[in-house]
């Protein structure tokens, strides 16, 4: 019977619809390491056909490792840059079956799957990091940001791109391959933002996309249609799609000016008073509402330097003339 399991069953599997039997199949069919491989190779692609975010649970994770009695597997702790949910690829590697084993026959494969499979970054609002990827690239992290990519021993079996999923706002830096495998950032928007080595920057925030393209050349592609025709971005290009507006290229920009976050600055050309309280909200995770309506034609332009909500909210209010309140905590910008 360990003959009889194909991908698709592996498939069935990852979308909770197998049954008890199947699932006990799979464990008895990973005994052997040639399926294991295979097993997280099938994984992967089953991933990039099914983007979606499951709910971590580091506290799960730990509890098991304990009734399994595992080294500890449990993330380490957070620092004061950024909290990070990374574990020791090399214990892996040694308890890694078990792991697969239990939880197939637990039905828990959904839920632990991201911490087994994946390495994540996390920052906290007004918190900007850097990474080191496996390949040599970088990326810098903006607040609020998560980067999630594949472990290193599982990174390994993938000729075809490097993945890296992203929530939030990252600059990167891609060192080029000499196999020429594109690096792939796939976001909850439907394009993805394909590379060879180049330098640019992704904004994957909930009211906008967009991506802008420093050096080299990047490639926009349907990810759930590859035969539609990518999107090819030159330096100077910048890509913006919101809810409200359909994808926009403008060419020419000082793309640099959109990431200067990373030196905790931020810079204003004429923008909405509502635009710059959107991205306080998602900077520093403060909320400000205006007190009447006509507040919003406000525009702001300005550099200015802020490592707390506070610090910007002064500006902007010494700019305008506007005043800030808060009352029963709901902070408000009045005339």
């Amino acid at each position: 019977m360990r003959s009889d399991i194909n991908k698709h069953l592996l498939f069935l599997y990852w979308s909770g619809l197998a049954t008890p039997m199947q699932r006990q199949l799979i464990g008895d069919w990973l005994d052997q390491p040639d399926h294991q491989e295979l097993f997280y190779i099938w994984l992967v692609e089953w991933e990039e056909q099914h983007p979606q975010s499951k709910p971590d649970s580091d506290q799960a994770w730990a509890e098991l490792s304990v009734k399994m009695s595992l080294p500890s597997l449990a993330p380490a702790p957070p620092t004061e840059a950024a909290k990070s949910t990374i574990w020791h690829s090399d214990s892996l590697g040694r308890v890694w079956w078990l792991v697969a084993s239990l939880l197939l026959t637990s039905g828990l494969g959904w839920l632990f799957r991201n911490q087994f499979v994946y390495t994540t970054y996390q920052t906290g609002y007004a918190q900007v990091i850097p990474v080191t990827l496996p390949d040599g690239s970088t990326a810098t992290l903006n607040a609020n940001s998560r980067l999630r990519l594949l472990r290193p021993w599982l990174g390994r079996f993938m000729d075809r791109e490097r993945f890296v999923w992203l929530q939030g706002e990252a600059n990167f830096k891609i060192t080029h391959q000499p196999n020429n495998q594109p690096f792939v950032v796939r976001t909850d928007n439907p394009l993805d933002v394909v590379v060879l080595g180049t330098e640019f920057a992704v904004t994957a925030r909930p009211m906008r996309f967009r991506v802008a393209l420093h050096t080299g050349k990047v490639m926009l592609r349907a990810n759930n249609d590859r035969a539609q025709n990518p999107l090819a971005l030159h330096p100077g290009d910048v890509f913006t799609q919101t809810r409200l507006q359909r994808g926009r290229l403008q060419h020419r920009q000082p793309t640099q000016r959109l990431v200067t976050w990373q030196d905790h600055e931020f810079v204003f050309d004429h923008t909405s008073l509502p635009d710059v309280l959107t991205m306080v909200d998602e900077q520093f995770g403060v909320s400000v509402q205006l007190a009447h309506d006509s507040l919003a034609k406000a525009q702001i332009t300005g550099r200015f330097r802020a490592r707390e909500a506070d610090e910007l909210l002064l500006a902007i209010t010494t700019l305008t003339g506007y005043r800030l309140v808060e009352q029963n905590g709901i902070k408000t910008i009045t005339p």
